[in-house]
């Protein structure tokens, strides 16, 4: 069965894998790694697979958005943002307490 990985949309892209829905978790996405020689079994769990391209599509769009909104956010913090300056005073030697002959 086919379906479509969004945990790597804003990195990626949506990845489009052949697997199967655990059969003991039905939130669970199981598919091959077919990038490693090791043939290992890679796991993703809701929201971050669907069977449809449409929601998947609809899932990595809403996460572009979210990111851009961060992004804007963080923006809008640093160009509001003050640079101080913080004086750490120094700290005086110990009085010297040795007798001169």
């Amino acid at each position: 069965m086919k379906a479509y990985i969004t945990k790597y949309a804003l990195t990626q892209g949506i990845l489009e894998v052949d697997g199967e829905i655990s059969g003991s978790c039905p939130t669970m996405f199981n598919y091959l790694d077919a990038t490693s020689s090791w043939n290992y079994i890679i796991s993703t769990h809701k929201p971050d697979w669907y069977l449809s391209l449409e929601e998947a599509q609809a899932y990595a769009e809403k996460l572009r958005l979210k990111k851009i909104a961060s992004i804007n956010k963080q923006m809008a913090q640093l160009k509001n943002m003050e640079i101080k300056v913080t004086v750490i005073p120094c700290r005086k030697k110990a009085a010297d307490t040795s007798v001169e002959e």
